[in-house]
């Protein structure tokens, strides 16, 4: 058995771990301290078949596995080998050898790698008839060299046993008839690739260990120990900025690996962890959470919770709670792991400076002073265990000036940018995102210190780049890089730059694209549509926008197939994942061939600020609230201002603040009287977000619009608390609702009659579902106590609900579909590109309410499960996005229709985005769940007063205020009743 690198990407930090391979240590550093017996003794027949069998029972053990059963078995080896054999000796050495290496996998590695040295010392007085086992022993030695830091060492030992395994392989006539042969020369290749991965030697790296797969793959069946090779191959693309080749590469290896081994054997947790680390990057941190929690289940189960392999996912962990912003638990995992190495790889080790390294991130938002500390002795440190520059060393000292800038500390920043630079553009190539991040923090440096070195044409041409990165994925906006960790930092650098040359136009340009959501993505997709008049090409680019969703979707069950660890559907969904990548490539390629002019429409830049401006009534006034380096700032525009303020306190402030506020309005889940509203919470987001310095922006406004963000996206402003007079809401003094982008064209709606009266279409929740439990006029319109489909409450009041509406619409055309009409089936064959409205009241679920529902949808009737294709009662958001809608207004009169796709991702991603990337202009959703009455009073009566010719803010508006004075629907005023409902859209 030997030793194998399985490289772990913990986003700044790769791990060494698992099984067979080859490194070496020089014969000098070898210590001599064994007067080593080499006679040779002939076995007896009964004391060779003895041997035979206890060897044959340690190695059926897998050591990765059960390194403690391994370990007594092979004990088991020696205790009846030293009754033949004097002690040392060689034979004695080759299997303690496999006693060491259990060491490895219970996470001493420091133990590890002084037992394997004391065998090298043996074997090398052996002669040359243990030269392939002494290979093994260098092989394993410099797998523990590369955790402890030591990579030049590992390196060098690494190279001299590829020479060797190569000189074997090329000496046989057919070497894949020799299984091992080919194994030793593959793992030889690997061990050799990680050495130039510690050493940011990519290009070999990624060389090498395509050496390794290829031999692999002509192996049949490759050794279980290939899967590492198969998992290392995404790390060293990701660290050479090739990041969608890494994702692609850690998806096709999980197939590999789930056809190698058994279902959570260790080896497979490497590369979950490694996708996750590839997806934290990229923002997708839902997803990145749940492959990582796994890897670091599969890990603890079989190494232990304070294992060496436990503590490198721990890390990964931290990591995915550090980008959420949860930097308590983020702490807590990266103490933990910090415990756990520095008894494995001891104090100074690059992992363990790697977990304090975490920690220090973790102090960020409370006390700079702590981080820059920390950090700084992890630079350090990195120094001390290093002879070289190395990618550890580079991500240190990049944190460190991140530190360094938000305590506005620029000359030591600078030192420490300029330090660094130098050495990251050899690793990457000009154009990545990791040198476009460099030159963005130096950009905004030389801002900040006024030394005369920062011009506005670096930061216009560098912001320029970026945009252009992100032109072509703006056709669908289904995978836009915006939400990209390094993108999102270096338009926050761009931003505090230009807000420091005072130049307002190139602000408000770069806060667009920090402001991007998936609501404003979906607008953007319609926009683009709308700009292209030929119908083939118009066609074509919603067949490229329609794939793109599919993509979405695809890699969305792609990640719980590998939660699940099925390889059949696995590599089915692998296989659809790669078809439609190709064709959205070779369908983008044909519509820009068609439109010479699709790349200046997209205009990557966005509208001027003018024409923007001039979209806008001069009553209105859009706000949009953005976050970088913990500080708040408010965006906000008028037909005639563009005015960006900073605001007092941080965003952890305002997210603490905003949970109280919810956690105040939920509802009782059977009824009865809500919980005390938190006013001091409400009144203090208010003062925040409305400070003295914004009130003359919003003087002389009667609508506020706000931009979604990441910031208060799932609170609604109507129930903030002003100042004065006592119980004043927002909405008393403004009609509120939430605008997708900046700009749009504000239509109101008029009193119709006749040809031009409106067309509805209805759908009504008032059908019945299997065994209810909850059936009252208080009803709420969602899941209740997690019982799934079956606890879903009667809604008596919902078809009364929607015949209101349609009669205040005075709709020429009405299809209202209740009771066993309201199937998905019915509604999905209407007639849909002719309707004006859609009102639907119903159930709203959320992800994961109704078991095996993934995404979020609206419940229909369930009568024709098993008797129409497609028809399972549910309308997701994916299917939504397959409508062909032209629809002037969606009411979704249902709990949680502003909710995600999945539980901690930003608001309006679910059911909003789906229908206006449908075609929806404006939507009426709700932020929590809603009770029956209340639902109904407030659709009824918005759509009343729209009918009288008020904007559908304004229509909102009035509709709350009129249902807090309702003295007949119980706790009308508390806004756990009135607040859930928002209006989005123009």
């Amino acid at each position: 058995m030997r030793i194998t690198i399985a490289s772990c990407l913990v986003l700044t930090a790769c791990q060494n771990a698992e099984e067979p391979s080859s490194a070496t240590i020089s014969p000098e550093a070898a210590d001599s301290r064994h007067d080593v017996q080499c006679a040779k003794i002939e076995l007896t027949d009964v004391q060779t078949q003895r041997v035979k069998d206890l060897k044959a029972v340690a190695e059926a053990i897998d050591a990765s596995s059960d390194p403690t059963g391994s370990a007594v078995a092979w004990q088991s080896v020696i205790d009846y080998l030293l009754t033949i054999y004097p002690d040392p000796h060689p034979e004695i050495s080759v299997i303690e050898m496999h006693i060491a290496e259990t060491y490895f996998y219970v996470g001493n590695i420091t133990k590890a790698a002084a037992a394997f040295e004391d065998q090298i010392a043996i074997i090398e007085q052996a002669g040359p008839d243990y030269t392939s086992d002494l290979m093994g022993l260098y092989n394993n030695v410099g797998v523990a060299y590369n955790y402890l830091s030591r990579h030049e060492d590992a390196r060098k030992n690494a190279q001299l046993v590829l020479n060797y395994r190569k000189a074997e392989f090329d000496a046989l006539a057919d070497p894949f008839n020799q299984v091992a042969v080919v194994s030793e020369l593959a793992t030889a290749f690997n061990n050799l690739a990680a050495s130039d991965m510690e050493l940011a030697l990519y290009d070999s790296a990624i060389f090498n260990i395509g050496e390794a797969i290829q031999l692999a793959d002509k192996m049949s069946p490759p050794p279980p120990t290939a899967a590492l090779w198969y998992a290392n191959l995404p790390v060293y693309l990701r660290k050479a900025g090739r990041d969608q080749e890494a994702i692609v590469a850690a998806r096709k290896a999980a197939i590999k690996i789930e056809m190698l081994l058994p279902k959570d054997h260790p080896f497979g947790a490497n590369n979950l962890s490694n996708l996750g680390a590839l997806l934290t990057e990229k923002g997708k941190l839902n997803e990145a959470e749940r492959v990582t929690r796994k890897a670091l289940r599969i890990a603890s189960a079989a190494h232990g919770r304070k294992s060496e392999q436990a503590a490198a996912f721990q890390l990964s962990m931290a990591q995915i709670l550090l980008s959420r912003g949860q930097h308590e638990p983020a702490r807590q995992f990266a103490e933990a792991a910090r415990a756990t190495l520095e008894d494995t790889s001891g104090a100074g080790s690059d992992k363990e400076v790697l977990a304090r390294q975490k920690i220090a991130s973790s102090f960020a938002s409370e006390d700079l002073s702590i981080a820059i500390a920390l950090q700084s002795i992890v630079v350090t440190d990195f120094k001390k265990s290093n002879s070289g520059e190395n990618r550890e060393l580079i991500v240190a000292r990049e944190l460190l000036a991140d530190h360094l800038i938000q305590a506005e500390r620029y000359k030591e920043a600078k030192a420490v940018i300029t330090e660094n630079y130098s050495y990251k553009s050899r690793l990457y190539a000009q154009t990545s995102v990791e040198i476009l991040l460099a030159k963005s923090r130096e950009i905004y440096v030389d801002a900040a210190l006024k030394d005369g070195s920062f011009t506005q044409d670096r930061l216009l041409a560098l912001l320029g780049d970026v945009e252009t990165k992100n032109l072509v994925s703006s056709i669908s906006a289904a995978s836009l890089n915006s939400n990209s960790i390094y993108i999102k930092k270096i338009y926050g650098y761009l931003f505090m730059a230009s807000l420091i040359a005072e130049n307002d136009e190139v602000s408000f340009r770069i806060a667009q694209h920090m402001l991007s959501s998936a609501a404003g993505n979906a607008v953007t997709i319609n926009q683009l549509r709308d700009s292209i008049s030929k119908p083939s090409s118009r066609e074509l680019l919603i067949e490229i926008q329609d794939l793109a969703e599919d993509k979405v979707s695809a890699e969305r069950t792609y990640s719980d197939l590998m939660l699940a660890a099925e390889e059949d559907p696995l590599k089915k969904q692998q296989t659809l994942i790669d078809r439609l990548e190709a064709d959205i490539a070779a369908k983008t390629s044909a519509l820009f061939d068609i439109e010479d002019s699709l790349s200046t429409r997209l205009s990557a830049a966005g509208k001027p600020v003018r024409a923007l401006q001039n979209e806008l009534d001069d009553n209105v006034v859009q706000i949009g609230y953005l976050s970088f380096q913990d500080r708040l700032y408010a965006i906000s525009l008028t037909s005639n201002q563009v005015t960006i303020t900073a605001l007092d306190g941080r965003a952890l402030d305002l997210n603490a603040l905003s949970d109280r506020v919810r956690a105040s309005v939920t509802l009782p889940r059977f009824g009865g009287t809500p919980a005390p509203f938190d006013g001091q919470a409400s009144q203090s987001l208010y003062g925040m977000l409305f400070p003295t310095a914004m009130q003359s922006v919003l003087a002389g406004k009667t609508t506020l619009e706000i931009i979604p963000s990441a910031i208060l996206d799932d609170l609604p402003f109507t129930l903030l608390q002003t100042d004065e007079p006592e119980g004043e809401y927002l909405i008393d003094r403004m009609a509120i609702s939430i605008s997708p982008k900046f700009g749009g064209k504000r239509i109101r709606s008029k009193k119709v009659t006749g040809q031009d009266a409106p067309s509805m279409n209805g759908v009504s929740g008032d059908f019945d579902v299997t065994d209810l439990t909850v059936a009252d006029m208080a009803a709420s319109r969602s899941v209740s106590d997690g019982q799934g489909i079956k606890s879903l409450p009667a809604l008596p009041g919902a078809k009364n609900e929607i015949y209101k509406i349609a009669e205040a619409l005075n709709a020429k055309k009405a299809i209202l579909l209740s009771g066993v009409d309201s199937t998905e089936t019915k509604f999905k064959r209407l007639d849909l590109d002719t309707v004006d409205i859609f009102a639907f009241a119903t159930h709203g679920v959320m992800t994961d309410e109704i078991e095996g529902l993934d995404e979020p949808a609206l419940v229909f009737n369930r009568s024709n499960i098993g008797l129409e294709a497609k028809d399972d009662g549910f309308l997701t958001s994916s299917e939504i996005t397959k409508l062909n809608l032209n629809a002037d207004w969606v009411i979704l009169s249902a709990c949680n229709t502003a909710a995600p796709n999945e539980t901690g991702a930003a608001s309006y991603e679910g059911l909003t985005r789906a229908f206006l990337y449908a075609g929806a202009d404006s939507l009426l959703v709700s932020h929590w769940p809603v009770r029956d009455d209340a639902a109904a009073f407030l659709t009824v009566n918005t759509v009343q007063n729209a009918q009288t010719g008020m904007s559908k803010a304004e229509a909102l508006q009035k509709a709350i205020l009129d249902l807090r004075r309702n003295k007949d629907i119980p706790d009308a005023n508390h806004p756990a009743i009135w607040a859930p409902f928002v209006l989005i859209g123009n």
